[in-house]
């Protein structure tokens, strides 16, 4: 029998509901054998936004970003290998469910696993906003994980 899942893309953002899509996903590519790429998206459009609002230049928004999203593919690199599970770590730039989906297409993912949220607050709600898109773009199968508490 073939597994079901050879190429699990995983989104990373930091959140709770990431990292237990990140657990999930660790555990389904043990099961399955499957690679896994985690993918941080540095959004730049949110990184104008914030520049824009704080007086600050774009360019060292986008460093700020940049370090964030680095510090939370290596949190996951460390859970896959907690976990005895090999993963990729890829670091994209622009509209974060536009990267998401186009990682999954360039690999010809099997999955894309997302978490969500329900808390509310202007970075939740711009997540929110990423998973909905995935879900729309996406022409792999979309798995979406709610960190409970």
């Amino acid at each position: 029998m073939a597994d079901v899942f050879r190429t699990i893309i995983v989104a990373v953002s930091g959140t709770e509901s990431s990292l237990a899509a990140a657990s999930l996903a660790l555990r389904l590519a043990k099961l399955h054998g499957a690679q896994v790429v985690m993918v941080g998206v540095v959004d730049e459009g949110q990184a104008q936004e914030i520049a824009r609002v704080m007086g600050r230049t774009e360019a060292q928004v986008l460093a700020e970003l940049e370090k964030s999203a680095r510090g939370n593919l290596r949190h996951v690199e460390l859970m896959a290998r907690q976990e005895g599970v090999e993963v990729e770590t890829v670091l994209r730039r622009g509209a974060p469910h536009l990267e998401i989906v186009g990682e999954a297409d360039d690999r010809r993912a099997d999955l894309i696993v997302v978490g969500s949220t329900h808390v509310v607050g202007p970075r939740v709600m711009a997540i929110g906003r990423v998973v909905e898109r995935v879900l729309e773009h996406s022409a792999s199968p979309v798995l979406v994980v709610r960190h409970t508490a």
